[in-house]
Order: structure tokens, then C-alpha cells, then sequence
């Protein structure tokens, strides 16, 4: 495959940020008079999804702007939560190394993707980045990876889509690239971040 560019989802993906997460969405769901959450039903059930998900099955009463509001209030007091997993870097100086473009497309709002990335030492790892509130739809709709290609100048049948949501490879699949799912069924299925890196090596080699 003649891979030009890689996206990569950034939530339990290149940045172990889920517990980080799912404390503050259930500080924001104990804001609004609602009953917390389980780490398994969380990961589970709702991570990967978009604001207007979220706002559909558990904040009817909110707005996009109102919902994006209590997350950027309790996720920067998460921020200390947040790790890198151990292999990112590898596989980010891997594409670097081959000259393969690669695009960040997460569901996070940007003020709090950023502040992720900074917190991880990420900030000038991609050649372009989405967040949730780029776009007018999160994915499993395809829109954020088809305006990153865009940015990218890549054709869809040259990139390469990593994620491990549902909703992720669902994007991936809407948009009419090849995907990698970590933990969930794709193109390519791998069980654990340490697997991308020889992965990568062999889809980009073939």
C-alpha cells in the first residue's frame, strides 16, 4: 500500500488520557444532578464518542457550547492523570524517518486537545490537527477525516486511519480509508499499542 499520511485518534490511542476522561465526565455529569458512571462502562460505552452523543444519552439539557463548558471547567484538573504510552514515540519518528505525513482527529474539543498534547510533549508531532469543535459533526461521521486530507493534500485510498473506538474505525470506514482498530475490529486489528509500530513497518513496506 502507498501510504501517504496517517491519522491517528488521541484518546487511548497515542495518549493514555481515559482515566483523566472519565473522571471528568463524571464531574460533569455529578454537576448536573446525575448519578457517576463505571470506569468499565465508560470505556465501554462512551469513550470515543462526539459532544453530541454525550449530549444525546446523558446531558439532554445542554448545549454543545454548555457541555464543551463543563469539560474544559474539570478536565485541566485531570491534566495530571494523562500519560504517554511508552511506543508513541517510536511510531511517530518511524513516519517522520519514511516522510509520512500524519494528522491528529479526535472527538476532544482543540482548547483541551491542545492542552493534551502539551501536556505529553505532542504539540508539533502532526502536520494538521481536528478537534471535536473543528468540525460541525464528530466522528462516526467521516467530515473531520476527509477536511484532514484535505489539509494533508492526501487522497483517501493513501491514508491509513488508527483508533481504538468503534467509533473511530466506523469514521475511517465512512470516510474510505484503510484502518488500523486498537482493540476493536478493523482492516487490521492489533491488542496493544507496542503492535502499531510493526505494523505500520509492514503496511508501509508492502
Amino acid at each position: 500500500m502507498n501510504v501517504a499520511a496517517v491519522l491517528f485518534d488521541m484518546d487511548g490511542t497515542l495518549v493514555d488520557s481515559i482515566p483523566a476522561w472519565h473522571k471528568t465526565f463524571n464531574q460533569s455529569l455529578v454537576s448536573r444532578g446525575r448519578n457517576p458512571v463505571s470506569y468499565e462502562y465508560f470505556c465501554e460505552e462512551i469513550l470515543g464518542e462526539s459532544t453530541e452523543e454525550d449530549i444525546a444519552r446523558f446531558f439532554p439539557d445542554l448545549s454543545v457550547s454548555e457541555l464543551i463548558g463543563l469539560y474544559d471547567q474539570f478536565f485541566p484538573k485531570n491534566i495530571d492523570a494523562v500519560r504517554l504510552f511508552p511506543e508513541t514515540s517510536e511510531v511517530i519518528d518511524f513516519l517522520r524517518s519514511k516522510k509520512i505525513k500524519m494528522g491528529l482527529v479526535t472527538n476532544t474539543p482543540r482548547e483541551l486537545m491542545e492542552l493534551t498534547l502539551k501536556a505529553v510533549g505532542l504539540v508539533d508531532s502532526f502536520d494538521s490537527t481536528f478537534g471535536g469543535d473543528d468540525v460541525s459533526v464528530g466522528k462516526p461521521d467521516p467530515m473531520m477525516i476527509h477536511q484532514c486530507l484535505v489539509d494533508l493534500g492526501v487522497d483517501v485510498k493513501n491514508a491509513v486511519m488508527v483508533g481504538d473506538t468503534r467509533s473511530d474505525v466506523k469514521a475511517g470506514l465512512n470516510a474510505g480509508v484503510k484502518t488500523i482498530g486498537l482493540g476493536v475490529d478493523a482492516d487490521w486489528r492489533i491488542d496493544s499499542i507496542s503492535e502499531l509500530l510493526k505494523l505500520l513497518q509492514e503496511i508501509v513496506s508492502d
